[in-house]
């Protein structure tokens, strides 16, 4: 526990993200992404959830990946929340200046992407890599055989 009273992280000193937003660290998080009671909250825990037993369970994660997981567990909440608030808009588009919308423009292809970058780093999935090709002695035998 720290000075203010709140519970520190054992590993780590930090506090857990909700209570750090909620104590002046920002701004807070929609309570219905963390209620599991909500639509939001079971859509956020699914994802995680899922993505959890992906990478082998809880038990088998790596605390790069737990850290990666807090991580895009932000992202997601920001993405659904500016989802959110264009759907209730009529457009997409600002219609005087003929572009899209500031959030969307700005904020939402950014989180996406580094959402993105979070999901490529949590699954080991990068660029294409280049295949190597075989060198003559491993071509010729390949064409004798068969």
């Amino acid at each position: 526990m720290n000075e203010n009273g709140n519970v520190e992280s054992p590993a780590t000193g930090l506090l857990p993200v909700e209570s750090a937003l909620d104590k002046g660290g920002g701004p807070q998080l929609p309570r219905k992404f963390t209620d599991l009671r909500t639509v939001e909250g079971k859509w956020l825990a699914g994802v995680l959830d899922d993505i959890t037993r992906d990478l082998g369970g809880p038990a088998e994660l790596t605390a790069g990946q737990k850290l990666l997981l807090d991580a895009l567990k932000s992202k997601l909440i920001v993405l659904r929340v500016i989802a959110d608030f264009v759907d209730t808009k009529k457009s997409i588009l600002d219609r005087r200046k003929g572009r899209l919308l500031p959030v969307l423009r700005d904020s939402f292809l950014q989180y996406q992407e580094s959402a993105r970058k979070d999901i490529e780093a949590l699954y080991g999935v990068y660029k294409s890599k280049t295949r190597k090709a075989p060198d003559l002695k491993e071509y010729l035998r390949g064409k004798a055989n068969g």
